[in-house]
């Protein structure tokens, strides 16, 4: 989640004390928390309760968290078209989360119509923040050519910058095409090295990838 980290038993009690008195930046600390249960219960309803009041102040990282109780349907209901509003909030005051989750509305048809070259806009607004499930989204993206020209190098470029900040995901997928010469010339060391570390990570892709690479 977005918030800052402390020792979790003291973190509480002083976010819940800064939270009554209207302190936005306490009020979505204190909803990250019961959203993550860090140090307290995991408590959906008190995360919705505290990161509503935050987002009434325009915060953009409570726009983000409330949106994604609003898309998981956690403490809320489960509201689509709320959750897209919400991150749109948030995407255009530059929030990187809130902008991989609006590409992947866009991509996934989710309280919005498909719309892949919207999709690639965000995942590449949140892409040039480094966030690296973006990179990796925009990727696959462009691998595919969905919203945007089919560019296989362009897509290994981005495997790599998210697999270099130690998503699993990306490094599953930089290991498929070093394996298969994908946007890349083939080698199988690069292959396995990057499968290795996606799979110790317990990424079940990789583990069974290891497996027939081994076999």
């Amino acid at each position: 989640g977005l918030g800052v980290d402390l020792d979790p038993s003291k973190a509480v009690f002083w976010f819940e004390k800064a939270a009554k008195q209207g302190y936005a930046n306490a009020q979505l600390n204190l909803g990250v928390v019961y959203r993550n249960g860090d140090g307290v219960e995991t408590d959906y309803i008190k995360a919705a309760y505290w990161l509503k009041k935050a987002v009434k102040t325009g915060h953009s990282a409570a726009q983000t968290n409330l949106g994604w109780l609003y898309e998981n349907g956690k403490g809320v209901a489960q509201d689509y078209q709320h959750a897209f509003s919400l991150y749109q909030k948030a995407a255009e005051k530059g929030q990187a989360e809130a902008q991989l989750n609006l590409g992947v509305m866009y991509a996934n048809g989710k309280g919005i119509k498909v719309n892949y070259k919207k999709a690639v806009y965000w995942y590449r607004r949140a892409a040039d923040q480094e966030q690296a499930e973006a990179q990796l989204n925009l990727g696959i993206m462009y691998q595919n050519g969905d919203g945007v020209e089919k560019d296989a190098k362009r897509a290994a470029e981005l495997y790599t910058l998210a697999a270099k900040q130690g998503h699993a995901g990306a490094q599953c997928m930089l290991g498929t095409i070093y394996l298969e010469g994908i946007g890349v010339e083939p080698d199988n060391t690069l292959a396995l090295d990057w499968m290795q570390k996606a799979a110790a990570q317990g990424f079940e892709q990789a583990k069974k990838e290891l497996k027939q690479m081994k076999s």
